[in-house]
């Protein structure tokens, strides 16, 4: 083997889905992680992986993406949070996720953020393996989530120099929360906590199309039908100052890039 090439360290390495040992890398677009034997090059795990076979020590970290799509079909049919937690305690995937949706919900909100973006780009980030795991299967709900029928609308205040053009892509770096109803993001986007005096309010309206998993039922307020999505997005068209509620608000009118969701 080449001289230049790295032997990975049980220090270098992260834990996996399934607890295993490993690395994050960027494949196609997608976060993958790719297990990694003692003393396996990681050159050699990927051409392992790539080729679809097993890492030396034989770990099987694929996950049953089929799983996940069922689960969010489930919660997405209009599931009460009783039925949601009754479901939880019958299937080890959504059981492993439903803390961080909890935690999501709640003044941790940023932090499951971050840890989700950290995931998706395969950064490292201190964090307990517990809740990262937990981060990880919400992740995958999210991303196997049917896609959405109706519009989604996320409110947001932005420093005064953000602009977006038709045709610009942004990816929302891990999950991120939507709601289906435009009042209760044109609110946020107004009078949200956190907001700056050179702050300026922005609508994200996402067409029909986008994976999207409906948590309202586990929000304080499912009202506010809180869903969350994720991933890649392309502005379709633009109308700044557009008075929403007495206040000009710019509206980027986005439709999902992922190919996953057509």
């Amino acid at each position: 083997k080449s001289s230049n090439m790295k032997w990975f360290s049980e220090d270098d390495l992260t834990d996996g889905p399934g607890g295993e040992r490993g690395i994050w890398r960027t494949i196609n677009g997608r976060a993958t992680f790719i297990p990694v034997g003692k003393g396996e090059n990681i050159a050699d795990a990927l051409t392992k992986r790539l080729s679809g076979k097993k890492s030396s020590d034989k770990l099987e970290t694929k996950v049953g993406s089929g799983d996940y799509a069922d689960i969010s079909k489930k919660i997405n049919s209009g599931l009460s949070r009783k039925e949601i937690i009754k479901l939880a305690d019958k299937n080890s995937k959504l059981n492993e996720a439903f803390p961080a949706m909890e935690k999501f919900l709640s003044n941790d909100h940023q932090k499951i953020r971050e840890i989700s973006k950290s995931i998706e780009i395969g950064k490292a980030i201190k964090s307990d393996l517990k809740v990262k795991k937990s981060v990880m299967s919400f992740n995958e709900l999210v991303k196997n989530a049917p896609p959405s029928k109706k519009d989604l609308w996320r409110g947001l205040h932005v420093g005064k120099d953000f602009s977006l053009e038709e045709g610009d892509t942004f990816d929302t770096g891990g999950i991120a929360s939507f709601s289906y109803n435009e009042n209760v993001a044109s609110t946020f986007a107004i009078h949200g906590g956190g907001m700056r005096s050179k702050d300026k309010p922005v609508l994200i309206k996402v067409k029909p199309g986008a994976r999207a998993l409906n948590i309202s039922e586990l929000a304080q307020f499912p009202e506010e039908k809180e869903t969350v999505s994720m991933g890649k997005f392309k502005v379709v068209s633009v109308k700044k100052g557009q008075k929403v509620r007495g206040t000009k608000i710019d509206i980027y009118e986005v439709e999902s890039s992922e190919e996953s969701n057509g």
